[in-house]
């Protein structure tokens, strides 16, 4: 049994009867249909599970139930066109131990603890169609295969999206697998986390299975537990900052076998820093977040540095119209190579624009550009035009 079933399996086992949860249970679901023809730049937007922001169709499946202060929530996609056409987003148990207070305990495959575009990350709360760089980007540093030097790694230099491997010519050294991410909000992580306000201060501490930018969806991939923590402030409505952090191994246990004598994939580390703000003041709301990002390599004494930021503009201009422009932009630090210095990644710069109609209450119809820099500047060919229905029900 994985994880996120052992604690549905608590839920049922905690509720005070069955017939109260199924009076109680929440149902409703969220679809969105794409427009577009990204054949040939798939790869810009395309997630692990092989999914993308431009698929035909993809169904979010929502449940929530349970006693008054013990809470299951279940999230399920259904996509035919990614690699698991079936899968569970997220199952996690929240618990209110005081009533009176604002303080919870989540247990099981829960939401991300870093940055804030987890609640906008589905389609009618998005304003546009794409996700933030941090949030999706696969970087040329494999999590499940190890490259020979810091030369293989610069070899391999904006790969790590395209899905490439790695191969010292007499084999994978490693699983074939993944490049490593700063964030990876498509998957949620196993784990416990507490949270809630007191005096106006926002706060969570976590502990998972799977490090910020690898998380475990149901298998363990090494032997720590990674560790996260998010304060936040709000002086007025208007205006909110929030600082997160996550530590943990990033490593798949398939390199262990190509690390240095004596040491482990325990003993590499990713910590992530991440500074999101938004601010609104009548029609317009600002979301803009920073992100300083390390991975401990045994290719190099320092560990790889990178960081991204992006801002995103919405703006309101009449009944039922919305407009919004994304900019966003994932930078990698230098390494020595055989040519001199370099990012030992290609740094990437995206813009991202479009408009919102809402004819009626859960119907939503956009028309969104999003184009991309992939080392080669703003050309024609990087170009995407979408057109999204999105439905709630």
């Amino acid at each position: 049994m994985t994880f996120a079933g052992a604690v549905l399996v608590w839920a049922t086992v905690c509720a005070t009867s069955p017939t109260q949860v199924m009076a109680e249970l929440e149902l409703r679901g969220l679809t969105d249909a794409v427009l577009s023809n990204d054949d040939d730049i798939r790869y810009l937007n395309s997630l692990r599970s092989g999914d993308t922001v431009s698929d035909p169709f993809r169904t979010r499946l929502f449940a929530e139930g349970g006693p008054e202060n013990t809470r299951a929530f279940v999230q399920i996609i259904l996509n035919d066109a990614s690699q698991a056409r079936v899968r569970i987003f997220g199952a996690y148990l929240m618990h209110q131990p005081i009533s009176t207070r604002e303080f919870y305990v989540q247990l099981g495959k829960i939401p991300t603890p870093q940055g804030t575009w987890g609640p906008r990350t589905y389609a009618n709360k998005n304003p546009l169609v794409g996700t933030p760089l941090a949030y999706h980007w696969q970087t040329s540093l494999p999590v499940s295969q190890m490259p020979e030097s810091l030369q293989d790694l610069a070899d391999h230099r904006g790969q790590g999206q395209r899905g490439l491997e790695y191969d010292s010519g007499d084999g994978i050294r490693g699983e074939r697998g993944a490049g490593s991410l700063l964030l990876y909000d498509n998957c949620w992580n196993d784990g416990l986390s507490v949270l809630g306000i007191q005096n106006g201060i926002e706060y969570q501490f976590a502990a998972t299975l799977g490090a910020p930018g690898n998380p475990v969806n149901g298998v363990d991939k090494n032997d720590e537990l990674a560790l996260h923590a998010r304060l936040g402030y709000a002086p007025i409505p208007e205006i909110s900052v929030r600082l997160s952090w996550g530590h943990g191994a990033y490593l798949n246990r398939s390199v262990e076998p190509y690390l240095p004598l004596g040491s482990s994939v325990n003993d590499y580390k990713q910590q992530i820093w991440v500074l999101s703000t938004e601010l609104s003041r009548g029609h317009f709301i600002l979301h803009a977040e920073a992100f300083r990002n390390t991975f401990e390599t045994p290719l190099a004494s320092s560990a790889l540095t990178s960081w991204s930021t992006y801002a995103e503009l919405s703006w309101r201009f009449a009944t039922r119209w919305n407009g919004a422009a994304r900019f966003d932009t994932l930078r990698f630090g230098s390494i020595d190579t055989s040519t001199g210095r370099a990012s030992w990644d290609e740094d990437i710069n995206r813009w991202e624009a479009g408009i919102r109609f809402e004819p009626s209450r859960g119907l939503q119809l956009k028309a969104v550009v999003q184009w991309t820099d992939v080392g080669q500047g703003f050309v024609p060919n990087t170009l995407l035009p979408v057109l999204q229905t999105v439905v709630g029900f």
